[in-house]
C-alpha cells in the first residue's frame, strides 16, 4: 500500500507497536508522521527512523495525550508541515501498575481500570 500522500499521528510512537507502525509507514512512503509519546525517547526514535528512511518524515512530540491542548498542538503542527492528517494510530498503552481490564472470576464480568 502506497502512503505517499498520507499524514499520520501515532501515539505511543517511542516504542513497541507505535514505533513498528511508524517504521512500516516509512517503508510505504508516508509523507509525514507525528510520533507522540510521553517518553523523552521519542526524540531519538524519530531521529533513527528518519536516518533509516533517508528523509525527514517523523516529527517527535513529547507530551501527555490526555491533555486536549497538547493534542490540538500536535495536529496543528503536523498539519502545517505536511497537510491534513488522514491516519491515526492509538498505540499508547497506560496501565498504572495493573491490567487495564481484568475479569472477575466470581462474576465473569470485566472490571475496567478506573481513569
Amino acid at each position: 500500500m502506497d502512503l505517499s500522500k498520507r499524514v499520520a499521528v501515532i501515539t505511543g510512537g517511542a516504542s513497541g507497536i507505535g514505533r513498528a507502525v511508524a517504521a512500516g509507514m516509512a517503508r510505504r512512503n508516508v509523507t509525514g508522521v507525528a510520533l507522540v509519546d510521553v517518553s523523552e525517547a521519542v526524540e531519538d526514535i524519530a531521529e533513527r527512523l528518519n536516518a533509516e528512511a533517508g528523509r525527514t518524515f517523523a516529527i517527535p512530540f513529547q507530551g501527555d495525550t490526555t491533555d486536549e491542548r497538547f493534542r490540538a498542538s500536535v495536529y496543528d503542527a503536523i498539519s502545517r508541515k505536511y497537510g491534513r492528517v488522514s491516519l491515526c494510530v492509538p498505540a499508547a498503552g497506560i496501565t498504572r501498575d495493573d491490567l487495564a481490564v481484568r475479569i472477575d472470576k466470581a462474576t465473569g464480568k470485566a472490571r475496567i481500570y478506573p481513569v
